[in-house]
């Protein structure tokens, strides 16, 4: 039998957290956005943190079925206005990548059954907004749970996502190498710019692991600080801004680190650094983008684009799993896709609804509003965007072209 709670964040305690990381251990779609190494100090120190809960599933031994990090946030559509249990506010999506709920492999369906089911019972409301839903597992399992139950339900397509699948030693490609799907054109293109960043950077095009080092938090928040992300002014909103998320930066790579999942890698030419991210890894595998960085100075030569592809695959080609970076560039992932190099993985937004009547008028409404859009094969009027789903960027228009 699975016993549901709500919870704050701020409010468990060891035992909580140790249960925690073995449902983590054995998810069913791994995040390490949702997991007790990140939650825990992103809590703290990131806008709307303060406000986070945790509904979790749980056996009678204790162990966690499953567990949904979320917010109570309003859902309005028409003048229609409802609280949600929502995977979406800013604190969610902004400034901790796509988070979506942790499931046990064993058995799916019984532990989110009871989590749908606690909808509407004590302090928890009677709806859940879910977005960024990997749509061929959590999204698909939680769709057919809600259903199977007669308990309302909408679905949205959402952002896609790209996954550079592991590599099973076949291939033997230089990192620095443009997607083989592209152009002629655009495959000259990508190794003109990788030879200019090259020769203004004084030395050949290298990846480097940093990882181990032990400053390497304030190493990446230094790179990260050139130009204008260190200027408040200029839109900046780099780490060194925010003394209290730059402590939980360390924090969280620290605990990533002493677990053997954290890869933070360099792309340098010469002896100058043009590109940094910062990856962590999954408890049930593989390696998922959290920071990137490029150097501003260089630009127009694409250092982000480039970079991004070459860490990718030294992460996929040097470890076992896959590596996720939800914000490649759309027109490079699906060059790269034509080569099964990488997966491109929709996503969905779901709302539940177990309880309340302004919530199932609004599903009502939205029903109708689809059946309308499919007679006039109009867009979709209510779908949203994430602000900034994924990794958390610096990077303007001049380094998203891909070559």
């Amino acid at each position: 039998m699975s016993h549901v709670q709500d919870v704050s964040i701020h409010d468990i305690d060891d035992q909580f957290v140790a249960r925690w990381h073995e449902l983590a251990e054995n998810a069913l779609e791994p995040t390490p956005f949702a997991e007790p190494d990140f939650q825990r100090h992103a809590a703290k120190a990131w806008p709307g943190g303060s406000a986070l809960r945790l509904l979790v599933a749980s056996d009678d031994d204790g162990r966690f079925g499953m567990l949904l990090p979320y917010i109570r946030a309003p859902y309005e559509l028409r003048g229609l206005r409802f609280i949600t249990a929502s995977s979406h506010p800013d604190y969610l999506t902004r400034y901790v990548g796509r988070c979506y709920p942790l499931v046990r492999k064993d058995d799916p369906a019984r532990h989110i059954g009871a989590v749908l089911h606690a909808l509407g019972t004590g302090q928890t409301p009677g709806a859940l907004a879910l977005s960024a839903l990997p749509e061929s597992t959590v999204g698909a399992a939680i769709l057919a749970v809600a259903r199977d139950a007669g308990i309302s339900t909408s679905d949205l397509e959402g952002e896609s996502r790209w996954r550079y699948p592991a590599d099973p030693g076949e291939r033997s490609l230089d990192v620095f190498d443009p997607p083989a799907g592209l152009s002629s054109g655009h495959r000259r293109g990508h190794r003109k710019r990788a030879a200019a960043l090259a020769e203004t950077a004084g030395g050949e095009l290298r990846v480097e692991d940093w990882s181990s080092r032990p400053d390497v938090a304030d190493v990446f928040a230094d790179f990260q600080a050139q130009g204008w992300k260190a200027d408040a002014a200029r839109g900046g909103d780099g780490l060194v801004l925010h003394p209290e998320r730059l402590a939980a930066f360390r924090s969280i790579l620290a605990d990533f680190a002493s677990r053997g999942r954290l890869r933070v890698m360099a792309v340098c030419g010469g002896d100058e650094v043009l590109y940094m991210s910062v990856n962590l890894g999954a408890a049930a595998g593989g390696w998922f983008g959290f920071y990137d960085a490029y150097s501003e100075k260089h630009r127009r030569l694409s250092p982000g684009t480039i970079g991004r592809h070459a860490v990718l695959r030294t992460l996929r080609q040097g470890e076992a799993g896959e590596s996720v970076d939800p914000l490649l560039p759309m027109s490079a992932a699906a060059a790269a896709s034509a080569d099964g190099e990488i997966r491109i993985e929709p996503t969905l937004q779901i709302l539940v609804v177990r309880s309340g009547a302004r919530a199932r008028a609004l599903l009502t409404l939205m029903a109708w509003r689809r059946r309308l859009r499919r007679h006039s094969a109009s867009p979709h009027p209510e779908s949203t965007r994430a602000e900034t789903p994924g990794m958390v960027r610096d990077t303007p228009a001049d380094d998203s072209v891909t070559p």
